[in-house]
Protein backbone atom coordinates (compact mmCIF):
# COMPACT_ATOMS: atom_id res chain seq x y z
CA UNK A 1 0.00 0.00 0.00
CA UNK A 2 2.73 2.55 0.80
CA UNK A 3 4.55 1.57 -2.35
CA UNK A 4 1.74 2.46 -4.78
CA UNK A 5 1.17 5.91 -2.77
CA UNK A 6 4.85 6.72 -2.63
CA UNK A 7 4.95 5.46 -6.64
CA UNK A 8 1.63 7.97 -7.26
CA UNK A 9 3.16 10.58 -5.19
CA UNK A 10 6.16 10.29 -7.58
CA UNK A 11 4.16 10.58 -10.45
CA UNK A 12 2.38 13.21 -9.74
CA UNK A 13 5.28 15.34 -9.24
CA UNK A 14 6.61 14.75 -13.14
CA UNK A 15 3.14 15.62 -14.55
CA UNK A 16 3.66 18.42 -12.24
CA UNK A 17 7.03 19.78 -14.01
CA UNK A 18 5.69 18.30 -17.16
CA UNK A 19 2.51 20.54 -17.42
CA UNK A 20 3.29 23.35 -14.58
CA UNK A 21 7.52 23.81 -15.91
CA UNK A 22 7.14 23.29 -19.39
CA UNK A 23 8.66 27.11 -21.45
CA UNK A 24 6.36 28.99 -23.50
CA UNK A 25 6.70 28.57 -27.34
CA UNK A 26 8.38 31.66 -28.59
CA UNK A 27 7.61 32.63 -31.83
CA UNK A 28 10.88 34.98 -31.86
CA UNK A 29 12.16 34.31 -35.57
CA UNK A 30 15.69 33.41 -34.31
CA UNK A 31 14.44 30.00 -32.75
CA UNK A 32 12.26 29.13 -35.96
CA UNK A 33 15.16 30.14 -37.76
CA UNK A 34 18.17 28.13 -35.82
CA UNK A 35 17.51 24.81 -35.84
CA UNK A 36 17.64 24.81 -39.69
CA UNK A 37 21.10 26.19 -39.83
CA UNK A 38 22.70 24.43 -36.75
CA UNK A 39 24.60 22.76 -38.97
CA UNK A 40 26.42 25.59 -40.96
CA UNK A 41 26.46 28.38 -38.12
CA UNK A 42 28.12 27.73 -34.48
CA UNK A 43 26.30 30.82 -33.18
CA UNK A 44 23.18 28.87 -34.08
CA UNK A 45 24.72 26.12 -31.98
CA UNK A 46 25.52 28.42 -29.50
CA UNK A 47 22.00 30.06 -29.67
CA UNK A 48 20.08 27.15 -29.23
CA UNK A 49 22.46 25.44 -26.33
CA UNK A 50 21.87 28.91 -24.81
CA UNK A 51 18.20 28.89 -24.90
CA UNK A 52 18.30 25.33 -23.72
CA UNK A 53 19.53 25.79 -21.12
CA UNK A 54 17.78 29.03 -20.36
CA UNK A 55 14.50 27.06 -20.67
CA UNK A 56 13.71 27.35 -16.96
CA UNK A 57 15.12 25.20 -14.67
CA UNK A 58 12.34 22.96 -13.08
CA UNK A 59 11.17 22.08 -16.84
CA UNK A 60 10.53 18.33 -16.75
CA UNK A 61 13.97 17.88 -19.63
CA UNK A 62 16.55 20.08 -17.38
CA UNK A 63 15.22 18.42 -14.55
CA UNK A 64 16.01 14.66 -16.00
CA UNK A 65 19.42 16.50 -17.76
CA UNK A 66 20.55 17.97 -14.12
CA UNK A 67 20.40 14.43 -12.75
CA UNK A 68 21.89 12.90 -15.63
CA UNK A 69 24.83 15.13 -15.00
CA UNK A 70 25.44 14.88 -11.70
CA UNK A 71 24.75 10.69 -11.35
CA UNK A 72 25.95 9.17 -14.91
CA UNK A 73 28.89 10.52 -17.28
CA UNK A 74 30.29 14.16 -18.07
CA UNK A 75 29.01 16.00 -20.28
CA UNK A 76 32.28 15.98 -22.20
CA UNK A 77 32.02 12.01 -22.29
CA UNK A 78 29.17 11.73 -23.66
CA UNK A 79 30.08 14.67 -26.28
CA UNK A 80 33.21 12.42 -27.09
CA UNK A 81 31.24 9.20 -27.36
CA UNK A 82 28.57 10.39 -29.09
CA UNK A 83 31.32 12.02 -31.64
CA UNK A 84 32.74 9.06 -32.16
CA UNK A 85 29.26 6.76 -32.63
CA UNK A 86 28.65 9.57 -35.06
CA UNK A 87 26.03 10.95 -33.64
CA UNK A 88 24.16 14.19 -34.76
CA UNK A 89 22.29 14.60 -31.57
CA UNK A 90 23.48 17.21 -29.02
CA UNK A 91 24.84 16.31 -25.63
CA UNK A 92 21.63 17.32 -23.73
CA UNK A 93 19.49 14.94 -25.90
CA UNK A 94 21.80 11.84 -25.03
CA UNK A 95 21.33 13.23 -21.43
CA UNK A 96 17.46 13.51 -22.11
CA UNK A 97 17.33 10.38 -23.56
CA UNK A 98 19.43 8.73 -20.81
CA UNK A 99 16.74 9.94 -17.74
CA UNK A 100 13.89 8.53 -20.18
CA UNK A 101 15.19 5.24 -20.17
CA UNK A 102 16.05 5.26 -16.62
CA UNK A 103 12.55 6.06 -15.96
CA UNK A 104 10.60 4.14 -18.41
CA UNK A 105 12.68 1.24 -17.14
CA UNK A 106 11.30 2.67 -13.55
CA UNK A 107 7.99 2.61 -14.68
CA UNK A 108 7.82 -0.45 -15.64
CA UNK A 109 8.79 -2.38 -12.77
CA UNK A 110 6.96 0.22 -10.77
CA UNK A 111 4.11 -1.20 -12.38
CA UNK A 112 4.79 -4.90 -12.55
CA UNK A 113 6.17 -4.86 -8.82
CA UNK A 114 2.46 -4.96 -7.26
CA UNK A 115 2.39 -8.30 -8.99
CA UNK A 116 5.71 -9.55 -7.04
CA UNK A 117 4.75 -11.09 -3.85
CA UNK A 118 7.73 -8.87 -2.38
CA UNK A 119 7.76 -6.57 0.22
CA UNK A 120 7.53 -2.44 0.07
CA UNK A 121 10.83 -2.12 0.20
CA UNK A 122 12.04 -5.19 -2.16
CA UNK A 123 9.90 -3.41 -4.30
CA UNK A 124 11.68 0.39 -3.67
CA UNK A 125 14.82 -1.76 -4.37
CA UNK A 126 13.65 -3.17 -7.21
CA UNK A 127 12.29 0.17 -8.84
CA UNK A 128 15.70 2.02 -8.33
CA UNK A 129 17.69 -0.60 -9.64
CA UNK A 130 15.22 -1.24 -12.86
CA UNK A 131 16.41 2.73 -13.58
CA UNK A 132 19.75 2.29 -13.05
CA UNK A 133 19.97 -0.36 -15.53
CA UNK A 134 17.79 1.77 -17.95
CA UNK A 135 19.94 4.49 -18.09
CA UNK A 136 23.24 2.30 -18.09
CA UNK A 137 21.72 0.17 -20.74
CA UNK A 138 21.34 3.37 -22.78
CA UNK A 139 25.12 4.34 -22.07
CA UNK A 140 26.27 0.89 -23.15
CA UNK A 141 24.62 1.15 -26.15
CA UNK A 142 26.04 4.75 -26.82
CA UNK A 143 29.32 3.43 -26.02
CA UNK A 144 28.98 0.39 -28.07
CA UNK A 145 28.51 2.47 -31.07
CA UNK A 146 31.39 4.49 -30.25
CA UNK A 147 33.48 1.41 -30.17
CA UNK A 148 32.75 -0.14 -33.00
CA UNK A 149 33.07 2.96 -35.27
CA UNK A 150 35.88 3.81 -33.89
CA UNK A 151 36.98 0.28 -35.50
CA UNK A 152 36.09 0.56 -38.44
CA UNK A 153 37.91 4.00 -38.89
CA UNK A 154 41.00 2.69 -37.71
CA UNK A 155 40.98 -0.53 -40.05
CA UNK A 156 40.03 2.32 -42.91
CA UNK A 157 42.90 4.56 -41.90
CA UNK A 158 45.87 2.36 -43.73
CA UNK A 159 43.60 1.94 -47.11
CA UNK A 160 42.78 5.75 -46.83
CA UNK A 161 46.65 6.15 -47.02
CA UNK A 162 47.54 4.28 -49.46
CA UNK A 163 45.22 6.02 -51.70
CA UNK A 164 46.20 9.37 -50.35
CA UNK A 165 49.87 8.34 -50.54
CA UNK A 166 49.22 7.36 -54.58
CA UNK A 167 47.60 10.66 -54.88
CA UNK A 168 49.91 13.07 -53.67
CA UNK A 169 53.00 11.05 -55.68
CA UNK A 170 51.08 11.89 -58.81
CA UNK A 171 50.81 15.43 -58.36
CA UNK A 172 47.97 15.81 -56.34
CA UNK A 173 48.11 18.72 -53.50
CA UNK A 174 46.99 17.47 -50.23
CA UNK A 175 43.49 19.37 -50.26
CA UNK A 176 43.25 17.30 -53.64
CA UNK A 177 43.73 13.94 -52.31
CA UNK A 178 41.66 14.52 -49.46
CA UNK A 179 38.79 15.25 -51.88
CA UNK A 180 39.76 12.80 -54.04
CA UNK A 181 39.77 10.13 -51.16
CA UNK A 182 36.83 11.13 -49.44
CA UNK A 183 34.87 10.82 -52.57
CA UNK A 184 35.84 7.67 -53.47
CA UNK A 185 35.74 5.85 -49.96
CA UNK A 186 31.95 5.14 -48.53
CA UNK A 187 33.59 4.42 -44.78
CA UNK A 188 33.32 6.52 -41.30
CA UNK A 189 36.57 7.74 -42.06
CA UNK A 190 35.67 8.78 -45.46
CA UNK A 191 32.62 10.77 -44.21
CA UNK A 192 35.13 12.84 -41.88
CA UNK A 193 36.96 13.66 -44.54
CA UNK A 194 34.15 14.70 -46.69
CA UNK A 195 32.95 17.32 -43.96
CA UNK A 196 36.56 18.32 -43.44
CA UNK A 197 37.28 19.05 -47.05
CA UNK A 198 33.20 20.50 -47.34
CA UNK A 199 34.47 23.30 -44.81
CA UNK A 200 37.99 23.59 -45.79
CA UNK A 201 35.96 24.55 -49.36
CA UNK A 202 34.56 27.21 -47.49
CA UNK A 203 37.64 28.99 -45.79
CA UNK A 204 38.50 27.36 -42.69
CA UNK A 205 42.77 26.27 -42.71
CA UNK A 206 43.74 22.63 -42.87
CA UNK A 207 45.51 22.54 -40.28
CA UNK A 208 43.24 23.81 -38.10
CA UNK A 209 40.49 21.53 -39.23
CA UNK A 210 42.90 18.46 -38.98
CA UNK A 211 43.33 19.85 -35.39
CA UNK A 212 39.94 19.61 -34.75
CA UNK A 213 38.91 16.17 -35.94
CA UNK A 214 41.91 14.83 -33.51
CA UNK A 215 40.28 17.06 -30.72
CA UNK A 216 36.78 15.67 -31.45
CA UNK A 217 37.59 12.19 -32.19
CA UNK A 218 40.30 11.46 -29.93
CA UNK A 219 41.10 7.82 -31.80
CA UNK A 220 44.89 7.36 -31.26
CA UNK A 221 45.55 6.45 -34.81
CA UNK A 222 43.94 9.68 -35.94
CA UNK A 223 46.25 11.44 -33.54
CA UNK A 224 49.48 10.23 -35.03
CA UNK A 225 48.01 11.39 -38.30
CA UNK A 226 47.36 14.28 -37.95
CA UNK A 227 50.47 15.23 -35.67
CA UNK A 228 52.46 13.70 -38.52
CA UNK A 229 50.29 15.30 -41.30
CA UNK A 230 50.76 18.93 -39.78
CA UNK A 231 54.55 18.67 -38.61
CA UNK A 232 54.99 17.90 -42.19
CA UNK A 233 53.00 20.77 -43.19
CA UNK A 234 54.35 23.43 -41.34
CA UNK A 235 58.54 22.06 -41.53
CA UNK A 236 57.96 21.89 -45.03
CA UNK A 237 58.53 18.07 -45.83
CA UNK A 238 57.65 15.45 -48.78
CA UNK A 239 54.00 14.67 -48.22
CA UNK A 240 54.30 11.44 -50.38
CA UNK A 241 57.08 10.11 -47.93
CA UNK A 242 55.54 10.93 -45.25
CA UNK A 243 52.07 9.52 -45.92
CA UNK A 244 54.04 6.32 -47.57
CA UNK A 245 55.69 5.94 -43.86
CA UNK A 246 52.41 6.49 -42.19
CA UNK A 247 50.84 3.79 -44.19
CA UNK A 248 54.24 1.19 -43.43
CA UNK A 249 53.77 1.64 -39.44
CA UNK A 250 49.52 1.65 -39.71
CA UNK A 251 49.80 -1.61 -41.45
CA UNK A 252 52.20 -3.03 -39.05
CA UNK A 253 50.07 -1.98 -36.19
CA UNK A 254 47.30 -3.37 -37.36
CA UNK A 255 48.79 -6.20 -38.26
CA UNK A 256 50.30 -6.39 -34.66
CA UNK A 257 46.78 -5.82 -33.02
CA UNK A 258 44.87 -8.65 -35.64
CA UNK A 259 47.87 -10.97 -33.70
CA UNK A 260 46.92 -9.59 -30.47
CA UNK A 261 42.87 -9.93 -30.77
CA UNK A 262 43.45 -13.35 -32.35
CA UNK A 263 45.42 -14.62 -28.85
CA UNK A 264 42.21 -13.32 -26.81
CA UNK A 265 40.23 -15.36 -28.88
CA UNK A 266 42.11 -18.54 -29.06
CA UNK A 267 42.47 -18.24 -24.50
CA UNK A 268 38.37 -17.49 -24.98
CA UNK A 269 37.65 -20.64 -27.18
CA UNK A 270 39.44 -22.74 -23.87
CA UNK A 271 36.55 -21.77 -21.61
CA UNK A 272 33.98 -23.41 -23.08
CA UNK A 273 36.14 -26.38 -23.89
CA UNK A 274 37.32 -26.57 -20.26
CA UNK A 275 34.09 -26.25 -18.50
CA UNK A 276 31.75 -27.22 -20.87
CA UNK A 277 32.97 -30.28 -23.47
CA UNK A 278 35.47 -31.61 -21.37
CA UNK A 279 33.41 -32.60 -18.14
CA UNK A 280 30.66 -33.84 -20.77
CA UNK A 281 32.99 -35.90 -22.58
CA UNK A 282 34.61 -37.34 -19.01
CA UNK A 283 30.70 -37.53 -17.60
CA UNK A 284 29.82 -39.95 -20.47
CA UNK A 285 32.89 -42.29 -20.08
CA UNK A 286 32.35 -42.40 -16.33
CA UNK A 287 28.35 -42.94 -16.37
CA UNK A 288 27.96 -46.24 -17.12
CA UNK A 289 30.49 -47.28 -14.87
CA UNK A 290 28.84 -45.63 -12.03
CA UNK A 291 25.82 -47.24 -13.11
CA UNK A 292 27.24 -51.04 -13.27
CA UNK A 293 28.75 -50.48 -9.69
CA UNK A 294 25.36 -48.92 -8.35
CA UNK A 295 24.10 -52.43 -9.76
CA UNK A 296 26.32 -54.67 -8.15
CA UNK A 297 27.41 -56.34 -11.38
CA UNK A 298 31.38 -57.14 -11.80
CA UNK A 299 32.52 -57.65 -15.16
Amino acid sequence: MMAGLGFGALLAVGLALMVFGAPIRSRDLRDRVAPYVIDRSPSAVQYLERRGSGAGPWTFSNVIRRTVRRLGPTTTELARRSRRAGLGASTQRIQLEIGLCALGAAAAVAALSPLMSITPAAQLAAVATAGVAGGWARVAVLSTAARRRTERIEGELPGVLELMTIAVASGESLPGALHRVARMGSGPLSCELTELTRKHGLGAGLSELLEELDTELGIPGISRWVAQLRAALERGAPIADVLRAQTTDERTRQKHSAMEKAGRQEIAMMFPLVFLILPTTVLFAIWPGILTLNAGVTP
